[in-house]
């Protein structure tokens, strides 16, 4: 994308607003196929840093709104993501700082919520395609289904490491 948007001079749209949060959410894919299946704890370093991100992001996109840009469903797809995404980094999070057995429990708990939140996050990416052009709507269907399927497979890892 880089070299379409600088070298070529292709219009590569609303990519890079996007970058930041595909990373997020691939290197959080590749930490929980590397693991033992079991939702992995996030250092609480690691989550404070991606939350604060996540809230520059957020108010980033409502200044963009009250810009005079008008409020669209994409603005709005946009903040649940940072709310799920949130909401992902929260909970691995909590899990590594709370004691043994709420850690345990926070591990259980995620074993589901995971998945529904890789789900929604596909649905979102998949419903709010605001970026017409090529790779804009690339980057929203092929991440959409990416995220379907990796929370299918966290939900299948959950499964077959069950007690």
């Amino acid at each position: 994308c880089v070299q379409q948007a600088f070298v070529l001079g292709i219009n590569t749209g609303e990519f890079y607003p996007h970058l930041i949060p595909g990373l997020l959410l691939m290197r959080g894919g590749v930490l929980a196929l590397g693991s033992s299946g079991l939702p992995f704890p996030i250092a609480a370093s690691q989550g404070v840093c991606t939350l604060a991100v996540l809230l520059l992001l957020a108010v980033g996109q409502w200044y963009q709104t009250l810009l005079g840009r008008g409020l669209h469903v994409a603005h709005v797809a946009h903040e649940l993501m940072f709310i799920v995404v949130g909401c992902l980094v929260l909970t691995g999070t909590l899990q590594s700082v709370l004691p043994a057995p709420r850690a345990a429990q926070m591990q259980e708990a995620r074993r589901l919520l995971d998945p529904i939140c890789y789900a929604a996050l596909g649905v979102l990416f998949l419903s709010h395609i605001h970026d017409k052009s090529a790779v804009g709507t690339a980057w929203h269907v092929v991440l959409g289904w990416a995220l379907i399927g990796q929370a299918a497979a966290l939900l299948l890892a959950s499964f077959v490491h069950a007690h």
